[in-house]
């Protein structure tokens, strides 16, 4: 399994109990990991089963061009903020980014606190 792989795992668990699947403005997404292959990740709020499949690209309302760690960061950093050398480039509408983070909600703030516990014990 692969780093980028790994991540979406992570995402996807991250929205399990949420409400993303029946929001009205949820729209699919589509994720391609830089740099490397260019492997590409697909959300969609609709699809039964895993809201991430990989290698699917097809008509999405957002395209994403970014690493891994960027993603991780968004997720695990409370304090996260795009910096000016992260390799990200989008197509599409944005605002999409603001349904996953709503749908995310406290958890992001749940999740930084056990990643720097993790961190500590390990470190």
């Amino acid at each position: 399994m692969s780093e980028a792989d790994e991540i979406f795992l992570l995402f996807e668990f991250l929205l399990a109990d949420s409400k993303i699947r029946v929001d009205a403005e949820a729209k699919p997404i589509s994720f391609e990991m830089l740099p490397g292959d260019g492997t590409l990740y697909r959300f969609d709020p609709r699809s039964r089963g895993a809201l991430f499949k990989k290698n699917d690209y097809d008509d999405v309302a957002l395209r994403i061009r970014c690493a891994p760690d960027l993603i991780y960061r968004v997720l695990t950093d409370a304090s996260f903020y795009l910096q000016e050398n992260d390799p990200f480039d989008f197509r599409g509408d944005l605002g999409q980014l603001s349904v996953l983070a709503r749908a995310i909600g406290g958890k992001k703030s749940w999740l930084a606190m056990r990643v720097q516990e993790s961190r500590r014990a390990n470190g």
